[in-house]
């Protein structure tokens, strides 16, 4: 658990310094982002509660970086709670976009208590307003199909 740690307070360090930049773009994307996200795969639900806060925005490309926590169920293999550190890439202007994220989820099997790795590798759908508010998200990766459903914070 101690990696997780670590990784999670490297991810939230990226956070202020993103804060710290400034957002040239006229409709710029929302800085702080808080969602949550299930799917179902053939042994369970993994879930995870995210943070994600602006790290790049350039016209109609956005880079996050993501931390959150969660429950990780993999195909035949460990299953538990654990940490996980990722980068959300949009692509598209307005409030539809094309995301691919990709990270790492860092858990505790349940069953024998060892650490576990499993990749983040998705691509799919989110719906976004650039001023913030409710958003949407769909995707298909490694370990099957989730959604997402949260709130992006407007900027000040």
């Amino acid at each position: 658990m101690k990696r997780v740690t670590l990784i999670t307070c490297f991810i939230l360090s990226i956070f202020y310094i993103s804060e710290a930049q400034q957002v040239q773009d006229s409709l710029s994307a929302s800085k702080l982002v808080i969602y949550g996200d299930f799917g179902p795969n053939l042994l369970g639900v993994p879930a995870s509660i995210n943070v994600e806060g602006l790290f790049l925005n350039k016209k109609k490309i956005q880079l996050y970086a993501r931390a959150g926590f969660g429950y990780g169920v993999i195909f035949f293999g460990p299953t538990g709670p654990g940490g996980l550190g990722a980068l959300s890439f949009l692509v598209g202007g307005g409030k539809h976009h094309f995301e691919v994220d990709g990270g790492v989820f860092v858990g505790q099997d349940s069953y024998d208590g060892d650490t576990f790795l499993t990749p983040i590798a998705d691509i799919g759908y989110r719906f976004q307003k650039p001023g913030g508010g409710l958003f949407f998200k769909g995707k298909l990766g490694i370990v099957g199909f989730s959604i997402g459903l949260g709130y992006a914070f407007k900027n000040r």
